[in-house]
C-alpha cells in the first residue's frame, strides 16, 4: 500500500479512489460532500486503503482505523460504499 501525494492530488496503488484539491480544500472520491484539510485528507486516504484491503477483523490496524475515523469524523458503517 502506498499513497502518491502531489500538490493537487492523492492517489493510491491499491484503489481507484483518490483525493483532489479544490478551492475549498480537499475532497475524497467516496466522500464527495465533505471537505478536508491536507492532514485529514491523507488520513481519509489511509482509511480508504485499509477499507479496500480489508485485513482480518483481529488485525491491529482496525484499532488505528477507529482512532483515525474519530479524528476526521468518518464512520465506516455509515460512510463507506
Amino acid at each position: 500500500m502506498a499513497l502518491h501525494v502531489t500538490n493537487n492530488e492523492i492517489t493510491s496503488d491499491v484503489t481507484e479512489h483518490c483525493a483532489h484539491r479544490t478551492n475549498e480544500g480537499w475532497e475524497v472520491s467516496w466522500l464527495p460532500d465533505r471537505v478536508f484539510d491536507r492532514n485529514c485528507v491523507v488520513t481519509a486516504m489511509l482509511l480508504t486503503e485499509l477499507y479496500v484491503t480489508d485485513p482480518p477483523p483481529w488485525d491491529r490496524l482496525w484499532l488505528l482505523a477507529a482512532q483515525w475515523e474519530r479524528e476526521i469524523g468518518i464512520d465506516r458503517r455509515r460512510d463507506w460504499l
